[in-house]
């Protein structure tokens, strides 16, 4: 309701006065032109094109509400993908923004975190395709190098410090509840124990023969000699 309400403020002419009114705005004035976003080499046209993104499903939403008349129950599914678009534009806007004014972290933890913001978006692009293509924020083209180059990339990148920034949320072993997580990595130990101790599979027999009625034979049920 809000982007909508915001939506018809800007086509009043009302001047911006935060960030969604300016997406707003901007995809106002400029949608009959078309975008030009470098998402693949300049963060902020990644960081713009989810903007223009959210701002055309606005405008599509605000459509066919108001023009078309159509129900408001009709449009739950429009409602919701604009939501998830508006909410993938704020995660990735103030993920950038956050990089850009961080004075606390060392230009190696920088530069991680910097990957992580383009894995991030780009994935996001690369799963949402079909709306950016529609909205006109990147080309097929930009769609394919992000899928099979950029993200690939980011990825063979990011790999060797997995590890570290999983550790980095200082999870403990009761939350995680895994043997590959352990914190003293005694990996093979634990998952011979789960097997071999935790397993409730134990507890059953399972009767060799085919012909038998009886396939499963509980442990407990066993005749002692």
């Amino acid at each position: 309701r809000y982007l909508l309400k915001t939506a018809r403020s800007v086509l009043k002419g009302n001047e911006p006065s935060n960030d969604t009114m300016s997406i707003l705005a901007n995809f106002l004035s400029r949608q009959d032109q078309g975008a030009a976003f470098d998402v693949l080499g300049n963060d902020a046209d990644l960081v713009g094109a989810f903007a223009w993104r959210s701002a055309f499903l606005t405008f599509e939403a605000l459509r066919h509400r108001d023009e078309q008349k159509r129900a408001w129950n009709s449009l739950l599914v429009d409602f919701y993908r604009l939501s998830r678009a508006h909410s993938q534009y704020m995660v990735v806007k103030n993920f950038y923004e956050t990089l850009q004014s961080s004075t606390e972290l060392d230009a190696e933890t920088l530069g991680v975190m910097h990957k992580l913001f383009r894995l991030y978006a780009l994935h996001t692009l690369e799963q949402e395709a079909s709306e950016f293509y529609t909205s006109s924020a990147v080309t097929v083209r930009q769609i394919q190098l992000a899928r099979t180059s950029s993200v690939m990339k980011l990825l063979e990148e990011v790999r060797p410090h997995a590890v570290r920034l999983v550790d980095a949320w200082d999870f403990p072993d009761w939350q995680l509840d895994s043997s590959l997580g352990r914190k003293d990595g005694k990996v093979y130990e634990d998952m011979f124990y789960r097997a071999s101790e935790l397993n409730p599979l134990n507890d059953i027999t399972v009767d060799p023969y085919p012909d038998s009625p009886v396939l499963f034979k509980n442990k407990e049920a066993r005749p002692k000699l």
